[in-house]
């Protein structure tokens, strides 16, 4: 197996897009700088609606007219449009800013240092136009006692809404996820481990941002964790190597000593798609060390990206690689279910008979029967 061999197995349809919608992403990612491949403008007359799907759908509107050129030529209607859901992007960008100098204020008189990662931090530092690149929240990792006193009574949103965030809140009506590692805190990510060569985020007294290495890899590991769907994550590390911002042997040096070169390689090999970031003799060295076990679960990795669907006991064993509890014990979990679950499905509490006959016979016999789905 070496690299292009890897390239096969995507199938040429991206991760977590449909073919046509993935040829217009790379021409948006690249900015239009490779010849090989349409302008936007190109794109929009072959199939505007798709342009218009993948530029609404994935908030890339404001980036589009930032780095396009070619939507000069576009039809007005489709300008219009574009223009139209942007000014929605620049509006959720100017929350997040306000937001960002309320988190400052307020962890600042309380003692804590956060880290502000993913798109909050990498568009104030890789983006000329910090407009251009919206996100959904403000990611911060700190550690946990300092979430603990800086957030403690502020959280307001349930924490199912992110398995790993100690405290979900608000700050200026913006949504910002408090995290004490991020993704791998088995290998990697933890606040120790991500603030090491970190350096204060322009502007801001107290936040700070990790250097481009930490950043590249944090963005590599949180695109294959969501199984090649965030289309940020590409932009992200796009920009980061057009600024020369990542020395790719020093990265190559914290993947291997922190075991995370299998966790690395998916992402790495589709990105490698997009722009060239890695020769080939480097992606097979970093492929031939890994232990047999491994480079399979590489190649797994690689399928599941290029895939638009999961069932649930693949998208388990693809978490269980991220972060704990192992595959073994989350496949228990989906196959027995939970009392809760059980309860409702039933009627029957704990206290009856037939609810046990139910919980550990009739219901799992009946999810595999149909598969987990």
């Amino acid at each position: 197996m070496d690299k292009h061999a890897a390239q096969r197995l995507l199938k040429q349809n991206g991760t977590g897009f449909p073919l046509a919608e993935w040829f217009v992403l790379k021409s948006l990612i690249t900015a239009e700088t490779n010849p090989a491949l349409p302008t936007l403008a190109e794109h929009v007359q072959r199939d505007p609606g798709c342009v218009l799907k993948v530029l609404t759908g994935n908030a890339l509107c404001g980036w589009a007219l930032h780095a396009c050129p070619s939507l000069r030529d576009a039809p007005d209607n489709i300008r219009a449009a574009i223009e139209k859901a942007a000014q929605y992007e620049f509006g959720a960008c100017a929350q997040r800013k306000m937001a960002l100098y309320e988190l400052d204020r307020w962890t600042g008189q309380r003692g804590g240092l956060p880290l502000v990662i993913k798109g909050a931090a990498n568009a104030l530092v890789f983006y000329e136009k910090e407009s251009a690149r919206p996100s959904r929240d403000i990611d911060i990792v700190m550690e946990p006692d300092a979430i603990a006193r800086c957030f403690d009574g502020l959280a307001d949103i349930p924490s199912e809404m992110n398995n790993f965030a100690d405290a979900t809140f608000r700050m200026a009506g913006y949504v910002v996820e408090a995290h004490p590692f991020f993704i791998t805190p088995l290998r990697w990510g933890g606040y120790d481990d991500l603030t090491r060569n970190s350096l204060p985020l322009p502007g801001f007294s107290t936040l700070r941002y990790p250097d481009a290495t930490t950043a590249f890899t944090i963005a590599l590991l949180h695109f294959a964790r969501h199984f090649g769907g965030f289309s940020f994550d590409l932009l992200d590390m796009v920009r980061m190597l057009d600024a020369n911002r990542v020395d790719i042997e020093k990265s190559i040096a914290l993947w291997k000593e922190n075991n995370l070169v299998d966790l690395i390689l998916p992402g790495l090999t589709v990105l490698d798609t997009v722009t060239p970031v890695i020769s080939d003799e480097a992606w097979n060295a970093l492929f031939h060390g890994l232990s047999r076990r491994k480079r399979y679960e590489v190649l797994i990795g690689l399928r599941l990206l290029s895939v638009q669907r999961l069932s649930k006991l693949r998208w388990e064993w693809f978490n269980s690689r991220f972060a704990p509890p192992s595959f073994a014990r989350r496949a228990m979990r989906l196959f027995l279910g939970s009392k809760a679950v059980t309860q409702q499905r039933t009627g029957f509490s704990p206290a009856h008979p037939l609810f046990w006959f139910f919980h550990l016979i009739g219901l799992p016999t009946k999810r595999v029967l149909f598969f987990w789905k």
